[in-house]
């Protein structure tokens, strides 16, 4: 038996790779059994499933699926085993996984492609145009609600203009140096998420 896992955590539309549950994230995990009696596969759907979640029995209605919530700061080690109706043929499997932490990754938004998902904002951001869109993607956040976020320039609040509050425009004017971008991201379970990065200008200030 293999076990498979999926959660509701949030990453971009474009993003190939896992949604990784964080704290209070849902959790759904998937038992793809192969047990055979001889020759012949059994039907999955004539099983008999149990599971257990950090050695503690959990009920399931007799499902290939358990559904739980991710716990804090513990790994889950979660079991099934799987056996035909009469108990004589069975398979066992155990996963652990444990909550990973969200983190805010930043793009550049092009004003007719979007976003350059291919291409993430490094801790430093060298700005060589007069206006520049920028993007914060809270990944691994709980996907419950709406996020909310609030910028920082300098260590100031700054309310970003426009409709999208998970952008931010800069815009340079006269003078050269750098100043720091700070984001959070929160939702309606209380989790939030930070992130922040150097942009240096050339001959420029920003110009808001």
């Amino acid at each position: 038996v293999d076990l498979l896992w999926e959660s509701d955590s949030y990453v971009p539309n474009f993003y190939k790779g896992a949604a990784l549950p964080s704290a209070g994230s849902k959790l759904r995990v998937y038992a793809m059994p192969n047990l055979k009696d001889g020759a012949e596969k059994i039907n999955p759907s004539q099983l008999v499933y149990r599971w257990r979640v950090n050695y503690e029995n959990v009920s399931s209605n007799n499902k290939s699926s358990l559904d739980l919530t991710m716990a804090s700061l513990i790994q889950n080690k979660i079991t099934v085993n799987v056996s035909d109706l009469s108990g004589q043929i069975t398979a066992t499997k155990t996963l652990t996984i444990g909550p990973t932490a969200p983190k805010n990754i930043f793009y550049v938004v092009d004003s007719l492609l979007g976003p350059i998902y291919n291409t993430a904002i490094s801790n430093i951001y060298n700005m060589n145009t007069k206006e520049i869109v920028i993007k914060a993607e809270p990944y691994y956040m709980t996907n419950k609600g709406d996020k909310e976020f609030s910028w920082k320039i300098n260590g100031e609040p700054f309310v970003p203009e426009g409709g999208d509050i998970g952008t931010i425009t800069l815009r340079q004017g006269t003078g050269e140096g750098e100043s720091s971008l700070g984001v959070t991201a929160s939702n309606q379970t209380g989790q939030s998420v930070s992130g922040s990065l150097l942009v240096k200008f050339g001959r420029n200030i920003f110009n808001f």
